[in-house]
């Protein structure tokens, strides 16, 4: 028999502002998803918390932002260091689920 799994994909030191808010093909979640659902037998992507996301209200979903003697930053890591098809800055997160082939 076989197995599948999960994969996490963690990048530090992401500078903010790759990708797109305008254009669809240049969203950087968007071409992340892309590219990992172009991988044999990836079956879902998600960035962040997004499939625990769809069950909360927006109340709890969103990344804080508070001023720091750095610049700002997200008080959480719910959107997984993107926003608006944007890099926030901050840990970019992306899970790839595999089923067995």
């Amino acid at each position: 028999d076989t197995l599948g799994g999960v994969v996490e994909v963690l990048a530090y030191g992401v500078p903010v502002g790759l990708g797109s808010h305008v254009h669809w093909d240049r969203r950087l979640d968007a071409r992340l998803a892309a590219a990992l659902m172009g991988i044999q037998a990836i079956k879902g992507v998600e960035v962040g918390d997004g499939f625990e996301l769809a069950r909360v209200p927006g109340s709890q979903a969103h990344d804080e932002i508070v001023p720091t003697a750095e610049g700002v930053r997200r008080t959480s890591g719910r959107s997984g260091g993107t926003e608006g098809g944007l890099s926030t800055g901050e840990l970019l997160r992306v899970r790839a689920a595999m089923k067995p082939i």
